[in-house]
């Protein structure tokens, strides 16, 4: 990372900031309370307790600011119980351009896909889905450009299947990450695929509005302790 980016300029405080840690596929939200040089201060939710994130460990997050969206890796520096926040020490940050017509929204759900023409099915798991597209990880290997037809396990008794190729590979050893785009799906499964949609944005907006009514109480303890 660069010593002339300004931390400050770039990362509004109150912005939410999705994180994982490292070696993990599931993202979850919180808020940012300030950011300072390589530092940011982010809220303290119950999912880093779940994850039992500790001191010194990897994290990468990513934050959508306008058009652009920056890739993160930090590492913990601290957590403080008394505010109820973690601070982040930033070990990378890269500036990608917000290209996606559609906002993705993050999940776990689990999948099946066939490659075009052939008849073997292969498992996957989809890690982000939005209209036109989504992110999967699985064993198999392929390439860009290749065509793959994949049934998504949406709820105990529907299916959502579509035709996808694929835009973008990322090898990650044994298993690999592929960022897919709808090339051809039916009414019924595109309703399917809006309700679905819809489904994830009612509980990103309740997950929002929830980190937005902490941060109220966040400055009021501020205010208080002044």
């Amino acid at each position: 990372m660069s010593k002339e980016i300004n931390i400050e300029k770039m990362i509004p405080p109150y912005i939410t900031i999705d994180i994982k840690q490292k070696d993990q596929n599931l993202w979850f939200k919180s808020i940012v309370l300030n950011a300072h040089e390589r530092f940011i201060e982010v809220k303290l939710t119950e999912q880093f307790l779940n994850s039992a994130i500790m001191p010194g460990d990897l994290l990468q997050c990513m934050i959508f600011v306008e058009d652009s969206i920056y890739i993160i890796e930090a590492v913990v520096y601290n957590i403080k119980f008394i505010s109820g926040s973690i601070v982040l020490k930033i070990n990378d940050l890269k500036t990608m351009d917000n290209a996606r017509k559609h906002k993705r929204y993050n999940v776990l759900l689990s999948a099946t896909f066939s490659e075009d023409g052939k008849l073997e099915e292969h498992y996957c798991i989809v890690l982000n889905i939005s209209i036109s597209g989504i992110c999967i990880i699985t064993k198999p290997k392929l390439q860009e450009g290749d065509i793959i037809e994949i049934c998504i396990n949406y709820s105990n008794s529907h299916f959502i299947t579509a035709q996808y190729t694929v835009n973008w590979v990322l090898d990650r050893g044994p298993k690999n990450m592929y960022g897919l785009s709808i090339i051809h799906i039916d009414d019924k499964n595109k309703f399917l695929m809006s309700e679905l949609i819809d489904e994830l944005e009612d509980i990103e907006k309740n997950s929002i509005k929830q980190l937005l009514e902490e941060k109220s109480i966040y400055l009021k303890g501020l205010y208080y302790e002044e």
